[in-house]
C-alpha cells in the first residue's frame, strides 16, 4: 500500500491558483514590455508628464522631444556692436563710391566766349548722366553690401543689421557725394577764370536730384518753421543704395529656411533615434524591429 500523496496547498510551487496567476504575471508583463519603448524598465522611466503620470514618448518612442530652453541667447550689445561695424565699414565705402562716381560719370561740355561760357549742345545729357550714374553704382554697391553683410555675419542676422545697413548705406552715399563734387572742382575754378575764347571746358559731375543740407533743416527747426525741415532733407538719389541693401537682405531673408534666419543659432529639433539606449536612460528608444 502505497502512502498517500499530499494533497496541494496553496503556497505550493505546483498550485494551480498560484501557477495560473504566474503565467497572467507574465503575460501582462510581456504586454507592457511590448507597450513601452524599447530599453525601458518602467513607465516612469520615460519622466513625468504634465499630471504627474508618465509621459509618452514622441510618435512611438521615435523620436525624442527637444530640450526646453537650447536656443542660444545672442547678447544685445555684440549686435549693436556688429551693426556698428557695418555702419563704419560701408561710410568709408562712400570714399571710393565718389572717386569712381567722378571718374565715370558724363561732364557737360562748355565752350568760352567773348561774354561768358554757352554749351556746345541745346541739351547737354550730362546733367541728368551725373545723377543716372551715381545711382546705378548706388545700386550695385547697395546689392554687394546687402549679400556681403548675410553671408560674413551669420549669426548677427536680423533688424539691428538691417538698420545698420539702411543708416551705413545713406552715410556712403552721402560720403560718396561730398567727396566726388569736391574732388572733381579741384582746379575747376581756375580753369574757368584762364579761359580763352573758343576754349572748351567740362563741368565736373554734380548732383541735382537731391536737397539734402542737415544744417539748414536744422536752422529751420530752430526758427519754428516745422514744415520746412522736410524740404532741407530730401535725399533723393542719395536713398538708393539703402533701399537696394534692405530689398536684397529681405529677400534672402525670405527664403531662408531658419526660422532664427542662422543654423548656429536654430534650437535643436527632435531628433531620431538610431540606436537602443541604457535600461537606465531617460531618454525613449525605439520600437522593436
Amino acid at each position: 500500500m502505497t502512502a498517500a500523496e499530499p494533497l496541494p496547498d496553496e503556497g505550493s510551487p505546483s498550485s494551480p491558483t498560484q501557477t495560473n496567476d504566474a503565467a497572467q504575471d507574465t503575460d501582462a508583463s510581456v504586454g507592457d514590455a511590448w507597450a513601452r519603448p524599447y530599453g525601458t524598465s518602467a513607465p516612469e522611466a520615460l519622466g513625468p508628464g504634465a499630471n504627474g503620470t508618465a509621459a509618452a514618448p514622441v510618435f512611438g518612442g521615435l523620436i525624442s522631444p527637444p530640450a526646453p530652453g537650447n536656443a542660444p541667447k545672442r547678447p544685445l550689445g555684440r549686435e549693436f556692436a556688429f551693426g556698428g561695424i557695418v555702419l563704419g565699414v560701408l561710410a568709408v565705402l562712400g570714399v571710393p563710391l565718389g572717386l569712381l562716381w567722378q571718374a565715370i560719370a558724363p561732364r557737360v561740355e562748355l565752350v568760352a566766349t567773348e561774354t561768358g561760357f554757352r554749351y556746345t549742345t541745346e541739351s547737354p545729357e550730362g546733367y541728368a548722366g551725373d545723377d543716372g550714374m551715381f545711382t546705378f553704382l548706388g545700386l550695385g554697391l547697395g546689392v554687394l553690401a546687402a549679400i556681403a553683410v548675410w553671408m560674413l555675419l551669420r549669426r548677427h542676422r536680423g533688424p539691428i543689421q538691417v538698420t545698420a545697413l539702411v543708416l551705413g548705406s545713406i552715410a556712403a552715399q552721402v560720403v560718396g557725394w561730398r567727396l566726388g563734387e569736391w574732388w572733381g572742382r579741384i582746379g575747376f575754378e581756375a580753369m574757368l577764370d584762364g579761359a580763352q575764347p573758343g576754349e572748351h571746358v567740362f563741368r565736373p559731375p554734380k548732383l541735382l536730384m537731391i536737397n539734402f543740407d542737415p544744417g539748414e533743416a536744422w536752422n529751420a527747426l530752430m526758427s519754428g518753421k516745422v514744415l520746412d525741415v522736410g524740404d532741407h532733407l530730401q535725399l533723393g538719389v542719395l536713398a538708393t543704395t539703402a533701399l537696394a541693401a534692405v530689398f536684397i537682405y529681405t529677400v534672402l531673408a525670405g527664403w531662408s529656411r531658419y526660422q532664427s534666419l542662422s543654423r548656429e543659432t536654430e534650437p535643436k529639433l527632435p531628433t531620431m533615434q538610431t540606436t537602443a539606449p541604457d535600461a537606465g536612460s531617460e531618454t525613449a528608444g525605439r520600437l522593436p524591429s
